[in-house]
């Protein structure tokens, strides 16, 4: 919080009455990229302090996101987007190739060879007892102490490279893993390192994987001569954004064995600026820092009901029969976006999108005219992994849950409104009586009491507080119930047990006397009423944007 408070304290005070210059924390007179890097690595714990520390009074949220740019142009890093040709920072050749699904063991083979000309990246492990290895070098030990490995970042493998679990083993079991099969470029190269490294002149590295180790990263540079943590492993191997390294900056990679890839500088800058198509044959414009901003489907190809949704780190818009899919927005720099929010009093759209694991921006535009702009800057160490919930209020306060909290961010702050023991997974707000609800793994509380109005116990309930003075909460295996504010007159409205793999994780619901319900399911977009049953209105590919199972996370905004 100290931190938070350093960026916001003073934010009129541009200068003070001698010569310092606000944003200059690294003391060289000027601010620039190398300025963005460390206040970033500052304000999420990755490093305790700056040289010229004081220089941070007086930086506005705004300024702080022009000096991320200016480290993102400088880095040249630009999202580009379309068919089969996707150049980020998590698959950086594209996404044209061929799924693998790979099992190792004495019945099948102990070793998988990268065929020649591919690239292969790792997106999912699987084993109860075995360790990975490439070309005998061990990179993942014991997947089985979590049975499994999220990987939020492919790990890489070159080329003629033997993925192998060990063939000494005499209790030898099976290990499974799952990835994509691309053309490997000539500009590009997979690494796989540990101890001292010296990045190569003219060349950027991307760390997207480090295994668990007794030691920090450090990065080794003129400020910081005996090092300085930039990365703390402990158990904990899962990078949500790559680690990003410049030309001939020596990092002492320890005891952690690491894996990533090898640029050329102006590798990602060949992105450019143009536009591309989409499925209504739209235009998008990319922007400079690499968003893409697209424009609506006009309404007279609109069947019914408007849909907002995230698909492949997209916001993306269809309506509820599915007859069209838009691209309204990409994001730009390797942002990644966690959750949107559709107010229709004012025809807004708002996101969360994350800049780093700990930090990001809740942003907000107008449906008829979309250009993104900052509401507020968002600090949490769970940012990534725990964005549940988000509301506006009639005045045009967000409220949005993270982790354990619930905040809103009146005066421009993050305020904590409330705090749970557990992860907030939901929360509806009655804004006429001033009632706020809210439901962790498997209850449903009132924050006014205190009280417990419901309990099933990981079922995971998604909250509506409707006109009726209900709360409707979608949990399990795609059922929807409903009870008043006092938990009485529990009353089941929906229930499709004998489907798997649909959980519902948001929910809107339209009308009274037959309520029409739109679901955001684990892997599907569906809607429900009593006249036309449970339809399925088209899939979605959330998962694999976000880098990490959204079975609990997935929302969608729906504009009638």
């Amino acid at each position: 919080m100290k931190k938070l408070l350093i960026l916001l304290l003073f934010p009129l005070m541009m200068f003070s009455q001698d010569s310092t210059l606000i944003g200059d924390v690294d003391c060289s007179g000027e601010v620039n990229s190398q300025d963005a890097s460390l206040i970033l690595q500052f304000v999420t714990n990755v490093i305790d302090s700056l040289p010229c520390e004081a220089n941070m009074t007086g930086l506005t949220p705004d300024q702080l996101q022009e000096m991320i740019d200016m480290m993102q142009e400088q880095l040249s890093i630009n999202y580009t987007g379309g068919s089969g040709n996707v150049d980020n920072l998590r698959f950086p050749e594209g996404i044209s190739g061929d799924i693998l699904n790979i099992t190792l063991s004495l019945n099948t083979s102990l070793s998988y060879t990268i065929p020649s000309g591919k690239r292969l990246y790792i997106t999912k492990i699987f084993s109860w007892s075995e360790s990975m290895y490439i070309d005998g070098i061990l990179i993942i030990e014991n997947v089985g102490q979590n049975s499994y490995r999220d990987i939020f970042s492919p790990i890489i493998i070159n080329s003629n490279q033997v993925v192998s679990i060990e063939p000494m083993n005499e209790n030898l079991g099976t290990l499974y893993f799952n990835g994509l099969l691309v053309d490997e470029k000539e500009e590009f190269e997979g690494v796989t390192l540990q101890d001292l490294y010296t990045v190569p002149d003219g060349k950027s590295l991307f760390i997207n994987y480090a295994s668990p180790g007794s030691s920090s990263i450090q990065l080794i540079d003129d400020l910081f001569p005996s090092g300085v943590n930039i990365h703390n492993v402990g158990t904990v191997e899962d990078l949500m954004l790559p680690l990003m390294f410049n030309s001939n900056q020596q990092i002492d990679f320890n005891s952690n064995i690491v894996n990533g890839y090898l640029v050329d500088e102006d590798y990602f800058s060949s992105a450019g600026s143009g536009s591309i198509g989409n499925g209504t044959e739209n235009e998008n414009n990319q922007n400079e820092d690499g968003s893409i901003v697209g424009s609506p489907v006009d309404n007279s190809e609109v069947d019914g009901t408007r849909i907002y949704y995230i698909d492949n780190n997209s916001i993306m818009e269809t309506d509820e029969f599915g007859s069209f899919s838009n691209t309204i927005y990409e994001p730009g720099g390797g942002n990644v976006i966690h959750y949107l929010y559709v107010d229709e009093s004012t025809q807004s759209l708002y996101w969360a999108e994350s800049v780093a694991s700990n930090s990001g921006w809740i942003k907000k535009s107008s449906l008829n005219n979309f250009t993104p702009e900052n509401v507020a800057s968002v600090f949490d160490e769970n940012f990534s992994v725990r964005f549940n919930e988000m509301w506006v209020s009639s005045t045009g306060t967000v409220y949005y849950s993270i982790g354990n909290n619930i905040y809103n961010n009146v005066n421009n702050n993050s305020n904590v409104l409330y705090q749970h023991s557990q992860t907030v997974y939901s929360f509806c707000v009655d804004e006429e009586l001033d009632q706020l609800f809210f439901s962790d793994h498997g209850e449903v509380f009132d924050t006014n009491t205190g009280s417990s109005l419901w309990n099933n116990a990981w079922t995971y309930p998604s909250l509506v507080c409707h006109s009726d003075d209900k709360i409707y909460f979608a949990y399990g295996e795609t059922e929807v119930s409903s009870m008043d504010y006092s938990g009485d007159n529990l009353t089941t409205i929906f229930s499709n047990t004998s489907v798997s793999n649909f959980k519902i994780s948001d929910m809107f619901i339209f009308g009274d006397e037959n309520p029409l319900f739109f679901f955001g399911n684990k892997s599907v977009i569906s809607k429900y009423s009593s006249e036309i049953g449970w339809v399925i209105i088209c899939p979605i590919n959330t998962y694999n944007s976000l880098g990490y199972d959204a079975e609990y996370t997935f929302s969608i905004g729906v504009l009638e």
